[in-house]
């Protein structure tokens, strides 16, 4: 799994607007809500272009779209707010940056 520089914007920028979001919980306004998304799902969608040019592996892609879900689920719950899954979403994305950290280390820029 090979995380890119806009890969690493995407998910720098969602994982700021993820925190300020969780920072104020279920008095986050709607377009607080909505630029965090932004940008989950911009890091997804370079996760498929990457993937669709062989850049990526399928397990580096699955994680992008179960994060995407999960972000999701709750920015549009059945019910209530649900700020845990804000939480994981920026927690994916930390470690997504962390194993592509891991990988640069091992294998050189």
């Amino acid at each position: 799994m090979m995380i890119d520089r806009q890969m690493r914007d995407h998910a720098t920028q969602a994982i700021e607007r993820l925190d300020q979001v969780i920072g104020r919980g279920p008095d986050a306004e709607h377009d607080e809500v909505r630029a965090a998304m932004e940008g989950v799902v911009a890091f997804r969608n370079r996760a498929v272009e990457r993937y669709r040019t062989g850049e990526i592996d399928r397990a580096c892609l699955d994680a992008a779209n179960s994060l995407l879900s999960l972000a999701f689920g709750a920015e549009f719950p059945l019910s209530g707010f649900h700020v845990h899954r804000l939480e994981q979403t920026r927690d994916g994305l930390r470690a997504l940056l962390g194993a592509g950290d891991t990988e640069v280390r091992q294998n050189g820029p």
